[in-house]
């Protein structure tokens, strides 16, 4: 069990992070009742308290006296309270299985959810992919913009890309859950899950790592034997096959029906987007599509950098959907369509800003580091590939007849 510094307060969002360790926390008492006595000879009060870092949902917090004088004493609610020494305990409701559309925040949850895969990464790390055939609500990103070229925001949270005959059983809609098994927690629970099946995950910890949902298998997750004939998995099953049989279904959640009007497409209207999954799936290794994507990352990120010496635009773009991340090249005529011809530094900075979705404060910089929330984009994308004796493994992706619209 973890050990507490008598100094140290924590958040509630991070007491949430802490389960079987003591911690010390500050909050404000948003419910109180009257002190019980237990089974035994002591007595409980339970106070609901918050903070500025959780307060859509109060935390509950049983504390134990030998006597009702001893419990602290709440004048209204609204008082803060200095708790000590508080053990952190996981209590999620075993009835209620979120799909992944509803996951919001960091916490500990319940899952049902279809083994697509599972394969050992690296240092015997190992991962499982998970999907329910929805999309995981976007996060926000707080890379370092500037750093890209050194730190690039990752594809994955997965060391090495899936090879393509693996990615290519995977759906082309809903997004992928990652999970990990904690150190002490071993492979040998991996003998639980089959692929292809539908399993019930309780008490499954979920954490963002780099703007992506990660899923952490704890020494507290346990694997429930789920047969094809629950109630909860069969009405899962129909839900993601009537998705997958729907063209709209491969419209993102969140961006449906209409994407930000920020770009304008030179696609026909009746043309459907596609999924990143399903460009990196196609049967073709050069084709033309239309997306909706959220541009997460750039390289370079500094407007006087975009165009070479000799004018020409060159950079890279990290584009992220409910399904993968892939990056896409702009170069030379795609960028002055992009940019729409040749602004100047500060107007193209204003445009590369808007894609980004940084927030304007008239810097000339700006916060590259801070968190920031892409808008969702139209944008056309054409694969290539560099070598012919490799045209699978050299396959690569442009941004091409896309336009940014508006005043920058």
């Amino acid at each position: 069990m973890g050990s507490v510094d008598k100094y140290t307060i924590m958040t509630l969002k991070d007491v949430f992070k802490s389960v079987d360790q003591k911690v010390n926390v500050v909050g404000v008492v948003l419910e109180t009742g009257f002190p019980k006595p237990t089974a035994g000879t002591d007595f409980c009060s339970i106070l609901k308290i918050i903070d500025a870092t959780h307060h859509d949902m109060a935390m509950t917090v049983n504390i134990f006296a030998e006597s009702t004088e001893k419990l602290p004493l709440v004048a209204a609610v609204g008082d803060v309270i200095q708790l000590c020494r508080v053990l952190v305990i996981s209590n999620t409701d075993s009835s209620k299985f979120p799909m992944f559309r509803e996951i919001k925040e960091e916490t500990y949850i319940n899952l049902a959810c279809k083994i697509l895969h599972c394969c050992e990464a690296a240092n015997d790390e190992w991962f499982i992919f998970a999907w329910d055939g929805t999309d995981t609500l976007p996060n926000a990103i707080s890379s370092n913009l500037e750093d890209e070229l050194n730190h690039p925001l990752p594809l994955q949270l997965e060391p090495l890309p899936l090879p393509r005959e693996i990615l290519c059983t995977f759906p082309a809609v809903g997004s992928i859950l990652r999970i990990t098994l904690e150190e002490y927690v071993g492979k040998r629970q991996l003998y639980l899950l089959s692929i292809g099946k539908w399993v019930k995950f309780t008490n499954m910890r979920l954490e963002v790592r780099d703007g992506l949902w990660h899923g952490i298998f704890t020494r507290f997750t346990k694997v429930r034997y789920t047969p094809n004939e629950d109630l909860l998995i069969v009405e899962r099953q129909r839900l993601s096959d009537e998705r997958l049989s729907l063209k709209s279904g491969r419209m993102l959640y969140s961006s449906f029906p209409e994407p930000s009007p920020i770009t304008a497409v030179n696609c026909h209207d009746h043309v459907t987007p596609v999924t990143l999954m399903s460009v990196l799936t196609h049967s073709e290794v050069t084709a033309n599509f239309k997306c909706v994507v959220r541009v997460v990352a750039a390289m370079p990120c500094q407007a006087e950098l975009l165009r070479s010496p000799a004018g020409t635009y060159r950079m890279r773009l990290t584009l992220e959907d409910s399904t993968a991340r892939i990056h896409a090249y702009v170069i030379d005529e795609d960028g002055e369509t992009l940019f729409d011809g040749y602004p100047g530094v500060e107007q193209l900075r204003r445009k590369l800003e808007k894609l980004l979705g940084i927030e304007c404060d008239g810097s000339k910089d700006g916060e590259k580091d801070t968190p920031r929330n892409p808008p969702w984009i139209c944008v056309c994308l054409k694969s290539f590939y560099v070598q012919k004796a490799d045209i699978w493994g050299t396959r690569n992706f442009r941004i091409f007849g896309t336009k940014i619209v508006g005043d920058a």
